[in-house]
């Protein structure tokens, strides 16, 4: 599954290549294989329909998730350093771009109409990707 969803390689050729695998499954496979625990909260966070999971977490994965979700410090995963799970997690939610982190701003009536005007006349797939292109606009009108 996780070689089918392009995560790891294998040098084994006829692997069997299910759509998804049981969280129980993934954590008995991680004993042969601990890259496995590295990638395991990030599919847990941002690709639910890999795995699928018993009703409740195992208690250290569901710190683990708990802890990322809420930008708190963040716990070893069955001794995996948070630098080495971390990485995937931002892979995998943001196509690369990294972690959202949630503002407010108070904008005006007429702003947000703006905002939705602008969303509608480029085409833009939300809002928040109008804003973006608009500091990048900005960013570069800006001189050196």
């Amino acid at each position: 599954m996780l070689v089918r969803a392009g995560l790891l390689t294998s040098t084994i050729e006829g692997l069997p290549s299910p759509k998804h695998a049981r969280l129980s499954e993934l954590l008995y496979a991680s004993e042969v294989e601990p890259r496995i625990l590295e990638l395991l909260p990030a599919l847990v966070l941002k690709r639910k329909p890999l795995v699928r999971a018993a009703r409740r977490l195992p208690e250290d994965l569901a710190a683990v998730v708990e802890a990322v979700r809420h930008g708190r410090p963040l716990p070893s995963f069955r001794g995996v350093p948070p630098d080495k799970y971390l990485p995937w997690v931002e892979r995998l939610g943001r196509a690369g771009r990294g972690r959202a982190v949630p503002r407010s701003f108070r904008l005006e009536p007429d702003d947000l109409r703006r905002l939705r005007e602008l969303k509608e006349r480029t085409g833009a797939a939300s809002q928040t990707e109008v804003l973006r292109e608009a500091l990048a606009a900005y960013e570069r009108s800006l001189p050196d």
